[in-house]
């Protein structure tokens, strides 16, 4: 076969361009819907479902979140004084505590149940803070996990770091997307570490969370996919490695892409 001369190529060339400058998903779309209406059938409108755009949930209010921890110690004092979280967010604490590498010093940002620092404080050489939201929870937490090598500590980021200095590493679990400023959360984070284990439910997990122009879920402000997420810690860190669960009530996580659906994911940051 003879090789394409000049004017062939460039009439590739342009071809490509035409098609690289403009939507290519619109283009193919587009010659979908038409093979289809031949047959008499349509495409679903999957872009409809975000007109007017992506919207973040309001966040909680305080009253709110009061009621939803009083109710919560409620449960875990019914259950003998242990698990008030529901069995998903117990499996990723305890894949989470796989990740900790060597880290002896660790600060769980935002716990709620305490779950992390049952799992791992049976190694008496780790020291635990976890950063509780107030004295009231923090008093509950030490009576449902008392361990010596656990420290309940309600206040910020100023108040973790003159208490404790800086860490090994630090976790918030199942927190940012509940953040209204989740860049200042972030940024607090790397204060408190150089190592940072952040996980989130995956936007992109089933079709309904994906297309839906807000949260499902009221206690969330906003989700990300895979891609998404990635993003946002890399404006805060210099390294960012992604793992997925493909079964979020088993307690194994992978290595995964920008375009991954496993959910919930953890991503393990590094700043220098």
């Amino acid at each position: 076969m003879a090789a394409p001369d000049a004017a062939d190529r460039g009439a590739a060339v342009r071809k490509f361009t035409r098609w690289a400058s403009h939507s290519l998903w619109m283009r193919v779309r587009r010659k979908i819907e038409r093979l289809l209406a031949r047959r008499g059938l349509e495409l679903a409108p999957i872009v409809s479902d975000f007109q007017g755009g992506y919207r973040e949930n309001p966040p909680v209010s305080p009253t709110k979140l009061s009621e939803y921890i009083e109710e919560a110690h409620r449960r875990g004092e019914a259950g003998g004084g242990h698990a008030i979280e529901c069995p998903e967010a117990l499996v990723i604490n305890k894949t989470v505590a796989r990740f900790i590498g060597s880290a002896r010093r660790i600060v769980n940002v935002g716990s709620v149940s305490a779950a992390f620092e049952r799992f791992v404080a049976v190694d008496r050489s780790l020291k635990l803070v976890a950063n509780v939201r107030d004295e009231t929870f923090a008093d509950w937490a030490r009576g449902a996990s008392s361990h010596e090598n656990v420290s309940y500590c309600p206040g910020g980021t100023s108040t973790l770091l003159e208490e404790y200095g800086r860490f090994d590493l630090a976790l918030a679990i199942d927190v940012i997307d509940r953040q209204q400023d989740y860049s200042g959360f972030l940024r607090d984070l790397s204060q408190l570490s150089g190592r940072v284990i952040v996980t989130i439910s995956n936007k992109a997990r089933d079709h309904q969370s994906l297309v839906s122009p807000r949260p499902l879920d009221p206690g969330r402000i906003r989700e990300w996919t895979a891609g998404e997420f990635y993003w946002v810690l890399k404006g805060h860190f210099d390294e960012v490695e992604l793992y997925g669960m493909p079964d979020p009530v088993v307690p194994h996580a992978v290595a995964v892409g920008l375009l991954s659906e496993f959910s919930p994911l953890i991503a393990i940051c590094r700043r220098s």
